[in-house]
């Protein structure tokens, strides 16, 4: 919005959460953990694909 314009108050308060809730982002440094946590998940280990048994059917 352009700053000649005039917010109204749920714009303001709106704002103001945005602003507050990237305050508390950083504080947490929620980023820095997420990247860490992807990197992990991305090294894990490949699964090891095994037969599985088929039970026997009965002929008749």
């Amino acid at each position: 919005m352009a700053s000649s314009q005039k917010l109204t108050d749920y714009e303001q308060k709106r704002l103001d959460n945005i602003r507050r809730n990237q305050e508390m982002v950083a504080a947490l440094k929620v980023h820095s953990k997420a990247t860490g946590l992807s990197s992990a998940a991305s090294s894990k280990r490949q699964r090891v694909v095994t037969k599985s048994f088929k039970a026997s059917s009965e002929e008749k």
